[in-house]
């Protein structure tokens, strides 16, 4: 089944950046303002015509942050009803906590966030019982290994925290979002946004191999390109030229001129049947946005919008290592080179969530 997932992504880690060419045009920078610009909430209202229907919940309570930064994998008190094995992903070694626990942990309660919890229940069920989860600007796309349908198809706040609580994007959009703006001095309460917003996005089945990435420098569309990298569709490669003019009609009829800044990167699905065209997200005009099948450098000197796909199988096995691949398990499973102990880390993970999710505490609850 295909899923509403931003491929999107949106912003690398710093890790994940993309080098400096050589003898490449200076990149020009972009401030922590283009940043807040490509921050959900900034454009949703004006652009929810052509968008997916979404529920912003903002700003969330400063002790849900400080959960989301917390060592360790577990969920808050009222959606998890027993122990859960724990895994810190900082540490050197992965070690699983007993269900006896000791008489210091038991001091310490889980958080409870009932207030938020509720809120999300009515938003879920207002948006059709299913919904993908997001931040100010990214999803948790690299942490999808970790639920039992291993998608971002979420229908309880058990899901969504799961996923937020699981993901380095999330954890790069809580403290490092503006790291690579030419105005960011740390130190001057510009470490982390003001607030943080959950953004609940409706849930469709979208096909991957009709989702879009554009790209706009000073107000021109000078870039298009599949954002299934590593996949070949022979039925792009047929419909090329129909797609390139559907997706410049969307830019012009729908976007130029209506975002606050003259570059920045916009992705978009296409129905392949009826040829609609809906936004999905903004991103920074940057490197630390992908620049998937182009290099920065290319689109710095582009003077014409052409849709770039996968031309060839070959191609495509080229680019299908994912970008994110590693952030997918904890640092201490992931260096491990039996894929054995991988999957059963995976499986005991998940199968300790089950535990946690529908165990109760006792009879009277």
């Amino acid at each position: 089944m295909a899923e509403q997932t931003e491929l999107e992504h949106p912003t690398r880690l710093p890790s994940q950046q993309q080098q400096p060419e050589s003898n490449a045009t200076a990149f020009p920078g972009f401030t922590i303002q283009h940043v807040n610009n490509c921050c959900f909430s900034s454009w949703y209202s004006h652009f929810s015509q052509c968008t997916f229907k979404s529920i912003v919940i903002q700003p969330l309570p400063e002790t849900f942050i400080d959960y989301l930064n917390a060592d360790g994998i577990y969920l808050p008190s009222e959606v998890n009803h027993a122990p859960l094995a724990e895994y810190d992903v900082d540490s050197d070694t992965s070690s699983e906590v007993n269900q006896d626990v000791s008489d210091t942990e038991e001091d310490t309660p889980n958080p409870s966030f009932p207030t938020l919890e509720a809120h999300i229940i009515s938003s879920i069920t207002r948006l059709g019982g299913r919904i993908f989860p997001k931040l100010n600007w990214s999803s948790p796309k690299d942490a999808a290994w970790i639920t039992f349908a291993t998608t971002l198809q979420c229908t309880t706040p058990a899901d969504i925290f799961l996923l937020l609580k699981s993901s380095d994007f999330i954890a790069h959009d809580l403290s490092h979002a503006y790291e690579e703006c030419v105005d960011f001095e740390p130190g001057h309460d510009q470490d982390r946004p003001k607030e943080f917003e959950l953004v609940l996005r409706e849930w469709f089945d979208l096909a991957p191999s009709m989702q879009f990435r554009c790209f706009v420098h000073h107000g021109d569309l000078v870039g298009m390109c599949q954002r299934d990298s590593g996949n070949y569709f022979e039925f792009l490669k047929l419909n090329r030229n129909t797609i390139e003019l559907d997706l410049c009609r969307f830019f012009d009829s729908k976007i130029s001129g209506k975002f606050p800044d003259p570059s920045y990167v916009f992705d978009v699905y296409m129905n392949a049947r009826t040829r609609n065209i809906w936004l999905m997200d903004f991103n920074p005009f940057g490197p630390t946005t992908d620049a998937l099948l182009y290099t920065w450098q290319e689109i710095l000197e582009s003077t014409e919008s052409k849709l770039r796909i996968v031309e060839s199988t070959a191609e495509a096995e080229h680019h299908a290592k994912s970008n994110f691949s590693h952030n997918r398990l904890p640092k201490e499973v992931f260096d491990l080179s039996n894929n054995a102990s991988i999957h059963e880390f995976s499986e005991r993970f998940k199968q300790g969530l089950l535990h946690a999710q529908f165990d109760k505490v006792s009879p009277e609850r």
